[in-house]
């Protein structure tokens, strides 16, 4: 059976984070070579990382607009200590 290769990548990536294939697993039942592995893997690993730095830079960026949004109604950030 021909796969194509986006759907061999997806098969990879099932085997090895959803299944706990080893790569020597599935370069054995895939019949595919340790680089063409280790190459979608890191491919994904960096879409991943890719994924959490850009939630990261949102969250602070929202966090420095809400931010900026209440100093600029008059709004403090923190309450000052009664004396």
């Amino acid at each position: 059976m021909f796969m194509s290769r986006e759907e061999k990548e997806r098969c990879v990536i099932d085997l090895y984070y959803n299944q706990g294939k080893t790569t020597r697993e599935i370069i054995k039942e895939l019949r595919v070579s340790p680089n063409y592995v280790s190459g979608v893997l890191k491919k994904e690993e960096e879409k991943n990382n890719s994924i959490v730095t850009n939630n990261q830079q949102q969250q602070s960026s929202s966090l420095a607009t809400k931010a900026y949004q209440l100093l600029s109604h008059g709004k403090h950030l923190y309450k000052s200590p009664s004396y």
